[in-house]
């Protein structure tokens, strides 16, 4: 049943995700599966305008500052080791880039092009830093179309 909150378009049918992802919530022990759903929830909401509901939703979820992948990685040698740290290298960077989308994103919002761009080139002198790792090939197109774009 999980599953299926990665098939519903969340944007296009609100009402369904939020009631599978409350149904997983209210019979679920997984915790995993819990957050999973309440992060959905909390999109569902915010489509439906719903912000309250949404910061309801996203304020279940605990901050949490290390992952399963960086403790394997301190924790153990060889090849535990460097695959953890490998697989959390990629999804940090792309949290990173991720992260600093948003920042241009907001920077655009208040109408501030310099910072929106610094930003941008700051990304992409993150992905020249990272040039071989594949999950900066995606993130290099956008951000390139994002400094060209009339919007900046």
């Amino acid at each position: 049943m999980n599953n299926m909150l990665y098939v519903i378009n969340y944007s296009e049918d609100p009402d369904e995700t939020i009631k599978l992802a409350s149904k997983l919530i209210e019979r679920t022990a997984d915790s995993e599966v819990r957050y999973d759903s309440l992060r959905f929830l909390a999109y569902a909401y915010k489509a439906k305008g719903d912000i309250e509901s949404a910061v309801a939703a996203i304020e279940q979820i605990p901050e949490i500052y290390f992952s399963k992948l960086t403790e394997i990685a301190f924790l153990f040698d060889g090849e535990k080791k460097i695959e953890a740290a490998t697989k959390e290298r990629s999804v940090s960077l792309g949290n990173l880039l991720q992260m600093q989308q948003k920042i241009v994103e907001y920077y655009a919002e208040i109408g501030d092009k310099d910072k929106a761009r610094a930003e941008i080139e700051r990304a992409l002198e993150l992905l020249e830093v990272m040039s071989d790792l594949p999950v900066g090939e995606n993130y290099k197109g956008f951000l390139r179309v994002s400094l060209k774009s009339c919007k900046l």
